[in-house]
């Protein structure tokens, strides 16, 4: 028997997240900053959280007309979008990306820390030297610099995602972890490890939240 074919989402629209939903503001009055948002799970994120009502800063390494296309969904759902490119792995650069967030919205409450250098060698052996600072400075050291230059500006119940990377995973399916550790609901969720693996313990969230008043 044939039947109506059923209309499909693009497989870009199903990895990169719809921002035709309004949201129910959740994310409400939130700034938040995310690296890696020019393009995959980052992207999805910053949609994500501008559909629920937080302002984004994208950072990203070079990728400009992949981060403006981030930035003008960010903007149809209503939110404001700031554009930081540059290289994280420099201590002085993730200092001045958090300068920029502070500016623009004068705070930071949800910093995702998912910029890394992705190559397809098998084994860390198969990496240089060179290249090994390089994905350490990038993936690792990065998240020590924003954070450190966060939190004098995140107040009680502000939230640090940083994230470990293992199998390859569409992002529609991984962004919603993220979503809910933003989230104000999630708050006796701090210090754990969130693992949207596919049923694979490779990929981690972490979820780090200032303290505060607690139920």
């Amino acid at each position: 028997m044939n039947l109506p074919a059923r209309k499909q989402r693009s497989s870009w629209q199903q990895d990169q997240g719809d921002d035709s939903d309004p949201g129910t503001g959740r994310l409400a009055g939130k700034a938040a900053v995310i690296t890696g948002a020019d393009s995959g799970i980052a992207r999805a994120l910053a949609i994500a959280y501008a559909s629920e009502g937080a302002d984004v800063l994208i950072a990203y390494a070079g990728e400009h007309e992949d981060a403006q296309e981030t930035a003008a969904r960010v903007e149809r759902a209503g939110r404001k979008a700031l554009l930081v490119p540059g290289d994280l792995a420099s201590a002085a650069h993730c200092h001045s990306v958090i300068d920029a967030a502070v500016l623009e919205f004068g705070r930071v409450d949800v910093l995702v820390s998912n910029a890394a250098r992705q190559r397809t060698h098998e084994a860390a052996e198969d990496l240089g030297r060179q290249e090994q600072d390089r994905t350490v400075a990038t993936s690792l050291s990065a998240f020590c610099y924003l954070t450190r230059a966060a939190l004098p500006y995140m107040r009680p119940g502000s939230v640090i995602i940083g994230t470990a990377r293992g199998r390859l995973g569409r992002t529609a399916a991984v962004a919603p972890a993220y979503f809910l550790l933003a989230r104000d609901e999630a708050s006796y969720i701090s210090g754990a490890q969130i693992a949207a693996t596919g049923g694979k313990p490779s990929t981690t969230s972490t979820r780090t939240e200032l303290p505060g008043d607690t139920p």
